[in-house]
């Protein structure tokens, strides 16, 4: 467990490399000043730089804009699928977290905003660098792995959040479709950095509406099926994106798309000189920030799924799946999963298999 610990911090160094060493190296950041400083993207399209009128918060979300606006303008088909599967990630990363913050290990008053901030890091510096942060805090807590309790009326919440959640992406996406203006556009990529704190705030008015219509205190199972449903309906809509896109890219007639262009770094040195100089930065830093959330992913599904690994003491407990019993074959399939229905989609699923199971492997370990 100590190595798969060390290896998410292995993982968050490495993606701060690739994303931001990759940046500066590539000249996209000198490109994104260069845009700031001018008003304007290279293709003379005028760039929105108030949004708040607050200068620091607006130069930062001036910042993201620029990143941003090349990958869901629709100019750009490849990294548009690409980054239309990370959006859809990163709203099931902040479910994830956001059930751990209020567990009864955790719940505190502000503990809803906690996914808030790790999401806006995300948002803000990349999930390459800050998920596996996130993981590695997460699994060093061991309170986490003996207590499951999470509020009723919360659970019950989780999966209407869920739902509206998985919209807030179509605030990148829609507009383009929609021949918005471009001003509009950049506003709803301003707004979209925000999503995080909007799911933390969709869950506790869901919250709040569930307990003044259930007045009724339904038994402990019962949170868990909502908890278990939660995670497998964040899972499904999480493969349903990420095969989207990996179909296209491997079906599509559009001779610009392929399976290599849309997801494999396969050049690391960007031509600023050109139009589409930067789109092709930041395409490169989604395709390195995808293939490292993918191998975090990966990892931190097999650690989630550890203790029930652990045949000595536990295999008379579960008739547990023989996938479980091999924990070699497990990681193979763990990791051909994470590739095939995406990262999210694995961690979800390895969320709503543990669930009411662990505490209690634990518990007979001890």
């Amino acid at each position: 467990m100590r190595i798969l610990h060390a290896s998410f911090l292995a993982l968050s160094i490495a993606g701060f490399a690739l994303l931001w060493g990759g940046m500066a190296i590539n000249g996209t950041l000198d490109a994104i000043n260069t845009v700031k400083a001018a008003h304007k993207f290279p293709d003379n399209t005028p760039l929105r730089n108030v949004y708040t009128h607050i200068p620091p918060l607006d130069d930062f979300l001036t910042t993201l804009t620029v990143f941003f606006y090349n990958l869901t303008n629709g100019k750009n088909t490849g990294p548009r699928l690409l980054f239309c599967d990370l959006a859809i990630i990163l709203q099931v990363v902040v479910l994830w977290i956001l059930v751990e913050s209020r567990r009864g290990y955790n719940r505190s008053r502000w503990s809803v905003l906690t996914p808030a901030l790790w999401g806006v890091m995300m948002n803000a510096l990349g999930a390459a660098f800050i998920l596996p942060i996130y993981c590695y805090r997460h699994l060093r807590n061991e309170s986490s792995r003996r207590d499951s309790g999470l509020n009723e009326h919360e659970a019950k919440a989780l999966p209407i959040t869920i739902l509206i959640s998985a919209t807030f992406p179509s605030m990148l996406m829609l507009p383009p479709i929609l021949n918005a203006a471009t001003e509009s556009q950049q506003g709803w990529i301003a707004l979209f950095q925000v999503t995080p704190l909007l799911f933390s705030l969709v869950q506790i008015t869901n919250s709040l509406a569930v307990t003044a219509l259930v007045k009724q205190r339904d038994s402990k199972s019962t949170e868990k099926k909502y908890l278990k449903i939660s995670y497998l309906l964040a899972g499904l809509i999480a493969a349903t994106a990420h095969l989207s896109t990996l179909s296209t890219s491997l079906f599509s007639t559009n001779p610009t798309i392929s399976f290599a262009t849309v997801f494999l770094p396969w050049h690391t040195t960007v031509d600023q000189s050109t139009p589409t100089g930067l789109a092709m930065g930041a395409h490169l830093f989604t395709q390195f920030d995808f293939l490292v959330i993918t191998i975090t992913c990966g990892v931190y599904a097999y650690a989630l799924l550890e203790p029930l690994m652990k045949r000595e003491r536990h295999i008379a407990l579960y008739k547990q799946p023989s996938i479980f019993r091999d924990p070699i074959v497990a990681g193979i399939c763990i990791a051909g999963s994470a590739f095939l229905v995406g990262p999210a989609a694995i961690v979800s699923f390895a969320f709503a298999g543990r669930e009411g199971r662990v505490r209690k492997v634990v518990g007979k370990m001890r």
